[in-house]
């Protein structure tokens, strides 16, 4: 659906204790228009407008805050209180906008239920994924090479944080000490030394006789971790 605006609306659910107080205050404006003198038919006037949008007594007619949130064919009003069952979509750049759904009919049960199964789908898929990855091996890099390793360490021109030193023994174990393909992630904001995780991981791998590439998802990373690797361990250095 489309958010549309934010309204004041009658409640639909009253509680026990709002009815109550509804109806002594509805009592005590009958009253009041008796002591003034009205006539029945102008009493009658003012109590078929009890609950509706004519009735401006916060008392005789709680309001709610709700969203409107417009369909393909109907306007759906969300209370203020139940928003956190509303998610925004987000369509990146694309150009469509997207179609907005029926409230009736079949269509978004049918939208829910494909999306139920593909993500079923999804899930056994990574567990097979996974699975998999369990059963494969492969021959441990040489641990006589870490010194080198070491060596190339040095050339890094930083003192390294804690949170990469940690980063650079978990590589080790799963390069050197384990014999399962490794399988890691390793996430961090810009500038907090992923790189050079990655770059002593290359350098052990080429080490060990190993072809290694790295990525990047720009020409212009691509070229700053090209300069960096040649200066680090190119042809005219020692770790070549």
């Amino acid at each position: 659906g489309k958010y549309e605006r934010t309204v004041l609306q009658s409640k639909k659910k009253l509680t026990p204790e709002e009815k109550e107080m509804a109806e002594t205050r509805r009592k005590e404006i009958i009253n009041e228009l008796m002591k003034e003198g009205k006539q029945l038919d102008e009493i009658q006037a003012v109590v078929s407008t009890f609950g509706t949008e004519v009735d401006k007594d916060p008392i005789s007619n709680p309001m709610t805050t709700v969203l409107e949130i417009s369909y393909s064919d109907a306007v759906v009003h969300v209370p203020i209180e139940r928003a956190y069952r509303l998610s925004r979509y987000r369509a990146g750049d694309a150009a469509i906008k997207p179609r907005l759904s029926r409230v009736k009919g079949e269509a978004w049960s049918k939208a829910k239920r494909k999306v139920e199964a593909n993500t079923v789908q999804m899930a056994e898929d990574v567990l097979a994924l996974y699975a998999t990855r369990e059963t494969l091996n492969r021959s441990p890099f040489d641990p006589s090479l870490e010194g080198k390793v070491k060596t190339f360490a040095t050339s890094f021109p930083f003192e390294p944080t804690p949170d990469q030193k940690k980063c650079f023994e978990d590589v080790e174990n799963d390069m050197v000490w384990r014999s399962r393909p490794m399988d890691r992630l390793i996430c961090g904001d810009v500038g907090f030394g992923k790189t050079e995780v990655a770059m002593r991981a290359l350098f052990r791998a080429v080490a060990n006789g190993r072809q290694a590439a790295l990525l990047a998802p720009t020409g212009v990373l691509a070229a700053q971790h090209f300069k960096q690797i040649v200066r680090r361990m190119g042809e005219d250095t020692e770790h070549n």
